[in-house]
């Protein structure tokens, strides 16, 4: 822990001491989704988010009252009132089980911040771009990134590879186009469900796929 600094642990028990019994905060802390001595302002935004439900959830187990009048007392203590660092995965493609990797870690990462239809539909994305890795280019990295700003969440995905290129781009993103395999709906379906998408590609360098999500408030 940096020295100095509240530990998880500290803040929770600062915070819920007066609403939770010591029994329902031990309980609470002995099932932390992160180590309870990591220090307050050290967690990335999809742990703090974690924290603060797991706290919610275990409180409302055991307590009539719950946690909701808290939430932003938890928040300033486990951020120290900061903008807490984007949290990021990068996974490695190259077979059907990296597939379902990316879209477990999808569903981990914006379960907390976009409604269920939008969690759906990312993790559909960030499959179907995986897939499309390993069914044309063979190998390549999907790269997952909640961040927090001025805006509120947001989330961003990268797939990128050093495959054969997709051609006919601009028509594929029209959705006038698609080939035998259905790679043209699949893209174009990714469109449609972000709210902005790039697509370089070429048969010399491979291609990279950039797209974003934004919460909605």
């Amino acid at each position: 822990m940096s020295e100095g600094l509240p530990s998880i642990a500290e803040v929770i028990k600062n915070v819920m001491g007066a609403t939770a019994s010591p029994l329902v905060l031990n309980t609470i802390l002995a099932t932390l989704p992160v180590a309870k001595e990591t220090a307050a302002g050290s967690l990335d935004v999809v742990s703090v988010q974690s924290v603060i439900s797991h706290v919610e959830a275990g409180v409302k187990m055991f307590t009539r009252d719950g946690a909701q009048q808290h939430v932003a007392a938890l928040r300033h203590g486990l951020t120290l009132n900061k903008v807490p660092r984007p949290a990021e995965a990068v996974i490695p493609v190259q077979s059907d089980d990296d597939v379902l990797t990316v879209q477990r870690k999808c569903q981990d990462m914006t379960r907390h911040f976009f409604r269920t239809s939008d969690g759906v539909r990312l993790a559909t994305v960030a499959s179907e771009l995986a897939r499309n890795i390993y069914m044309y280019a063979k190998r390549g990295e999907m790269r997952l990134t909640v961040s927090q700003d001025s805006q509120g969440i947001r989330f961003d995905i990268t797939a990128s590879d050093k495959g054969p290129g997709i051609p006919n781009v601009d028509l594929i993103l029209s959705g006038k186009y698609v080939s035998r395999t259905g790679l043209g709906r699949g893209l174009f379906g990714t469109k449609v469900m972000l709210d902005s998408l790039d697509i370089q590609s070429s048969a010399q360098t491979g291609t990279v796929i950039r797209g974003t999500k934004r919460a909605r408030r």
